[in-house]
C-alpha cells in the first residue's frame, strides 16, 4: 500500500537526483506540503521547511510535483509548469463531488508556493529567469483515464512525470 513515508522517500530521491550545476529542473515536494498549508502554517515557517531541501532555486526550473494526500487515503496529485503558468489536476478516481474541492485545494497549494517563491528570501534571478509565478490556471492532465484502480493509478502518475 502507498504511505506518505513512501511517497516522501520518492519525492526525495527524485528532488535529490535532480539537482543541476544550475538547480533543479523540477521540485517534487512531500506530502506533508499539503499538510502544512491545510493546516494553514505561516509563510515563514513553510519557507524554513521546505526552501533549502525541497525547493531550491533554480534557473532551470520547470516544474514543482505536490502529491496530495486525503483523510480517505486517496491521492491526487497537482503539477506546476511554470513556463505555461498552469497547474495540472492528476486525479485517477475522481468523482463529480470531489473534483471541486480538490481543484480549489491545488490553487490553494499554488498560490502558497507562489507566495514563497517570490519571498524576498529567494534570488531575484530566480523569478527573472524562470518567468512570473502565481496565478496558475488549473488544467486537467491529458492522457490519465479516470476509475482505476491504485496501482495502475500509481503507475501513470508516476509515469506521466517523465513525459
Amino acid at each position: 500500500m502507498l504511505s506518505e513515508q513512501i511517497v516522501e522517500a520518492f519525492s526525495a530521491r527524485l528532488t535529490m537526483a535532480s539537482g543541476r550545476p544550475i538547480g533543479p529542473k523540477f521540485w517534487c515536494l512531500p506530502p506533508s506540503f499539503g499538510d502544512d498549508v491545510r493546516g494553514q502554517r505561516e509563510l515563514a515557517r513553510l519557507l524554513g521547511r521546505y526552501k533549502d531541501i525541497w525547493m531550491r532555486p533554480s534557473s532551470g526550473l520547470k516544474y514543482a510535483y505536490l502529491p496530495v494526500l486525503e483523510d480517505s487515503g486517496h491521492w491526487f496529485m497537482g503539477v506546476i509548469c511554470f513556463q505555461e503558468q498552469a497547474m495540472f489536476y492528476l486525479d485517477a478516481s475522481k468523482t463529480s463531488e470531489e473534483i471541486n474541492d480538490r481543484k480549489a485545494f491545488l490553487g490553494e497549494l499554488g498560490e502558497k508556493l507562489a507566495k514563497m517563491v517570490t519571498d524576498e528570501s529567494y534570488l531575484i534571478q530566480f523569478t527573472n529567469e524562470v518567468g512570473p509565478v502565481g496565478g496558475f490556471r488549473l488544467r486537467d492532465a491529458g492522457g490519465l483515464p479516470g476509475g482505476v484502480g491504485k496501482p495502475l493509478a500509481y503507475g501513470y502518475l508516476t509515469g506521466w512525470q517523465w513525459e
